[in-house]
Parts: C-alpha cells; sequence; structure tokens
C-alpha cells in the first residue's frame, strides 16, 4: 500500500490557557488531530513559552508542568528529547511539539526544548494579547466616560506599582513568596491583582507559591 504523505504543520503561538480552554478534535486515519480555540484558530502543533514549575519521570515518560501566566499545561514525552533532561525548575523554556488528549486532559508532546530568558515570556504575551473591549456597559446600560476608565487605569497602575514593588523588596533571589506578597499589601483585592498582572505576563511564577518580575 502507497505511503501516506502528511504535510508537516504549522507551530502556532498560543498561550497556554488558549491550549486549556480549546475543544480537542480527534480525526480519523491519517487525518491529524487538532485544537480548535474559542478564536476559531486550528491548531495541532503549538509554539509555547513558560516557566517549569514541576519536573518528574517514570517508567515511559518524562513530565514537565509549564506556567505562562495565563495558565497550566503539562509536558509529556515519551521518548529522548534533546535539553529535556537538563531543563529545571524555575527555568523559562520554548516548547514546540503536538497537542494531544488523554481522558479529557490536554498535554503537549515536545518536538523541540530550548531553554530562554525570562524575558520572551513578555514578548509572548504581547505578541499573543487578546483584543481589549473598548467600551464597557454600566449597569445603566450606558458606557463608561473616558474620565471613568482613566481613573481605573490609574487606580490599576498604582496597585501594580505596589505589587511590582513587594515583589523586588521580598525576592531574595528565588521569588517572593505569594503569601508575605499578600500580607504586606494594602490594597483590598490583592489576589485579583496579582492574578491580573500574572495573566498580563508582568510577572510571573517561577515555582509553587512564588513569583518573579519579568
Amino acid at each position: 500500500m502507497a505511503e501516506q504523505y502528511q504535510e508537516r504543520q504549522i507551530a502556532v503561538k498560543l498561550r497556554i490557557k488558549e491550549i486549556i480552554n480549546g475543544k480537542y478534535v480527534a480525526e480519523e486515519g491519517w487525518t491529524p488531530n487538532y485544537l480548535m480555540t474559542l478564536g476559531g484558530k486550528k491548531v495541532s502543533r503549538v509554539n509555547m513559552v513558560g516557566v517549569v514549575l514541576e519536573k518528574g519521570e517514570s517508567e515511559r515518560t518524562s513530565n514537565l508542568l509549564l506556567d505562562d501566566g495565563s495558565g497550566k499545561i503539562y509536558v509529556r514525552a515519551f521518548e529522548e528529547i534533546k535539553n529535556l533532561r537538563e531543563t529545571e525548575i524555575g527555568e523559562a523554556v520554548l516548547i514546540i511539539g503536538k497537542i494531544r488528549s488523554f481522558n479529557d486532559e490536554k498535554y503537549v508532546s515536545p518536538e523541540i526544548i530550548k531553554k530562554i530568558d525570562t524575558a520572551w515570556l513578555k514578548v509572548r504575551s504581547l505578541e499573543t494579547k487578546e483584543e481589549k473591549v473598548t467600551n464597557v456597559p454600566l449597569e445603566d446600560g450606558g458606557e463608561k466616560t473616558e474620565e471613568k476608565k482613566e481613573e481605573e487605569k490609574e487606580s490599576a497602575e498604582s496597585a501594580d506599582e505596589q505589587i511590582i514593588g513587594l515583589i523586588k523588596e521580598l525576592d531574595k533571589g528565588d521569588g517572593a513568596l505569594i503569601e508575605e506578597v499578600k500580607e504586606k499589601a494594602t490594597l483590598s483585592n490583592t489576589d485579583e491583582i496579582i492574578e491580573r498582572m500574572l495573566k498580563n505576563g508582568d510577572i510571573f511564577q517561577n515555582s509553587a507559591g512564588k513569583v518573579k518580575l519579568l
């Protein structure tokens, strides 16, 4: 029987939350499986970056838990992959691989693993930044005035500056404990602010319970 030829799929730049929130579609025969993102992208191979939170090995697989500020996902290798064993917890990496799913849990099967500077997490966040809603409805059905939006922007920037200052103060080299940041902050919604900054790529979680500045 003639061998089927499959064109190599392009590795699409995605944030982890796009993979998690997308729908995994399993095809039959030689047609490759793919992920349909909420934005309508059809993706078989992904190009993503993140910080290694966990690393482990079993008899059959090598696993990395990756976090890019928008979400966490496992990278699972079933064969020897260059640079995987040398990758350490807290390092930033670029992964190119295929999106897979097992027991309704999505993961990435890596083809390439490359260590990168953590600054690239911020670059990728900007590259894949979602479009913001320009007009936000108010309860009375109207829209926020420019003055109101400017006040909220200044308030958010002030809150971000406080969190950044605390991280600088508490980080002795291996990250600042999130609980310590929350204890020292004088904000009423510190959890929400930290979550937003993680999603925006302004800070990143280098290990469980700790954050660092990019």
